[in-house]
């Protein structure tokens, strides 16, 4: 593997990793949401546990199983047409590669 390979998949990974940072941060944001409820009685403490267990269950294995099983310049699209990076903090080289991609997505509501 050349060096510029090497740097280029470094990258990939660091952009995986803000995606899934930002992707995580909203979902828990809406646990918190429910919490927040729960603490000025607007939901009962079933409600939560029932909600806490749904998106353990649910939402995070989703989220884990997505991150781990596929492509991470799939990832990386996805997560400009979801709005968990901006364009323009990608590199030119690797958002030229995966442009088509981005398109696609946003066109077809192509959402893994």
């Amino acid at each position: 593997m050349s060096a510029i390979e090497k740097k280029l998949d470094k990258e990939i990974q660091r952009l995986v990793n803000i995606a899934f940072e930002r992707e995580a941060n909203r979902r828990l944001q809406n646990m918190s949401d429910s919490f927040d409820d729960w603490k000025n009685d607007l939901l009962g403490g079933s409600e939560l546990l029932s909600l806490v267990q749904e998106f353990v269950r649910g939402q995070a294995d989703r989220m884990f199983g997505m991150y781990d099983s596929l492509d991470p310049k799939l990832l990386i699209a996805r997560a400009v047409v979801e709005g968990f990076l901006n364009e323009n903090e990608i590199p030119k080289m690797l958002r030229d590669f995966i442009k088509k991609t981005i398109i696609l997505m946003k066109e077809q509501g192509v959402f893994p």
